[in-house]
């Protein structure tokens, strides 16, 4: 029989996993940039949520998963490939994506990594109408996130990384909301770029 953890012999779920192989957290950060390089914010962000093995697994719903989360053709082609295909898919998802904060591009992208912003058609609709605040409440219209939601007696990975999503959103949609009563309003032109930076300080 193969050692435990090659493709053919995966660990059969992520708490089967030798603690040496199992990185999380600011560990796995660490020992990602060991292997590809430094990272940018957000691959750190999916590189936490997702943390990194060093051998096969089967997560849990089943799938073959290898170093930070990735399945299927992503298990060979490595992280960098497989954040570069999710970065450019939530690109082509959302029209204004290079407007927006790094932090609110970092939550899409993880979405679409998890597969939520494919799943999620009118989330996708709301937000590229600039419905920010209807968008936020739409991510957590989820089947899986209330099923989870509901099984937890702890705060369960998803739920938290979904909530936490959302909340970036949240947050960006109450800033917009704040600049256009601001345009409504008489305000001299040093007002305005002091309140411009303090909105984008929070942004960020």
């Amino acid at each position: 029989m193969a050692d435990f953890g090659t493709r053919d012999n995966p660990y059969k779920s992520a708490k089967d996993i030798p603690s040496n192989l199992y990185y999380k957290g600011d560990a796995a950060v660490k020992r990602a940039e060991q292997l590809y390089g430094p990272l940018s914010y957000a691959q750190k962000r999916i590189v936490k949520l997702e943390g990194l093995v060093d051998a096969h697994y089967l997560d849990d719903k089943g799938i073959l998963t290898y170093g930070v989360g990735q399945t299927n053709k992503y298990i060979d082609s490595g992280f960098q490939a497989a954040y570069a295909a999710h970065e450019k898919s939530a690109r082509n998802y959302i029209k204004n994506f290079d407007e927006l904060p790094e932090t609110l591009q970092a939550e899409l992208v993880q979405l679409d990594y998890r597969g939520d912003l494919a799943l999620s058609p009118t989330f996708r609709r709301l937000f590229n109408a600039g419905k920010y605040k209807e968008a936020s409440a739409e991510l957590l219209n989820h089947a899986e996130y209330k099923q989870r939601k509901q099984d937890s007696l702890f705060k369960d990975g998803v739920v938290k990384r979904l909530e936490e999503a959302q909340a970036e959103v949240m947050k960006f949609a109450d800033a917009i909301d704040t600049k256009q009563f601001l345009f409504s309003k008489s305000i001299t032109s040093n007002q305005f770029v002091q309140i411009h930076n303090d909105i984008v300080k929070e942004l960020e």
